[in-house]
């Protein structure tokens, strides 16, 4: 079963058409290496969604396995992160000494600004399954909702849309974005169906809904900034071989690769 998942969860990102690395070639690393060159990296996004686990997996170090609200900021010292690309080499960059953040509103309004305003590139991470949770709540087709309307019905993304609006005001002027849906190969396991076949439909159409909502309500957050968001990507902090193939697409889309 656990193989017919996982083939299942490719078949998905590619049914709506999301990127993988496996086909990558020297010659994009090659570019992607070039841009993340000392780069300065800002983790961000609402509790629970991910943050610790995305640090310590670019860390080498072991992923959580019970999630810890972090409460007061926790000062993190300059790090390497080295990621291999494939072909024997690596990919590194520096994330420098900044601070490890909560997700709550309070935290947002006492550090964010501290951890933004001087990155490169920020990452804002949000729990897939919560997301997917209320917006199979919503009677309505997301796709036929404005962003008014998708505020009001989902608490998630109204979240969403009030730290892009914090964001631009609080970044640097040549950063970048890029929003993560992690944990994306848990709600597979919870879609509707009795066959893996079913889930797979079930969870392809939730998805494509999703990440067309959370896209639209970033961008119209971000207002005339909107260039700075590199995409919306699926990840998996915890499972090592979606993170292997899946990480290297954000690189590359922010790197413009």
């Amino acid at each position: 079963m656990k193989t017919k998942i996982k083939g299942g969860i490719w078949a998905i990102l590619l049914e709506i058409g999301w990127e993988l690395a496996r086909s990558y070639g020297p010659t994009i690393w090659k570019n992607i290496k070039a841009y993340w060159d000392r780069k300065s990296v800002a983790i961000l996004g609402i509790t629970g969604c991910g943050k610790d686990s995305l640090l310590a997996r670019l860390q080498g170090h072991e992923i959580p396995t019970v999630h810890m609200n972090t409460t007061d900021p926790e000062r993190r010292s300059s790090f390497q992160i080295e990621y291999s690309d494939g072909l024997g080499d690596t990919i590194c960059f520096n994330v420098t000494e900044g601070m490890n953040v909560g997700g709550e509103d309070d935290d947002v309004d006492d550090y964010w600004a501290d951890v933004a305003q001087d990155a490169d590139v920020i990452f804002y991470l949000v729990d897939t399954g919560r997301f997917l949770d209320e917006i199979n709540h919503i009677p309505t087709k997301l796709n036929s909702m404005d962003e008014r309307e998708l505020r009001k019905a989902s608490p998630s993304l109204k979240r969403v849309s009030h730290d892009m609006r914090f964001l631009v005001a609080n970044k640097k002027q040549s950063a970048r974005l890029a929003i993560i849906l992690n944990k994306i190969d848990l709600p597979l396991m919870h879609a509707e169906g009795d066959t893996i076949d079913e889930k797979m439909q079930h969870y392809s159409q939730d998805l494509q809904e999703l990440k067309n909502a959370v896209t639209k309500i970033a961008e119209s957050g971000l207002g005339v900034h909107r260039n700075i968001l590199a995409g919306v990507f699926p990840l998996s902090c915890k499972d090592s071989e979606m993170f292997a193939q899946l990480f290297p697409v954000i690189l590359r889309n922010i790197a413009k690769a």
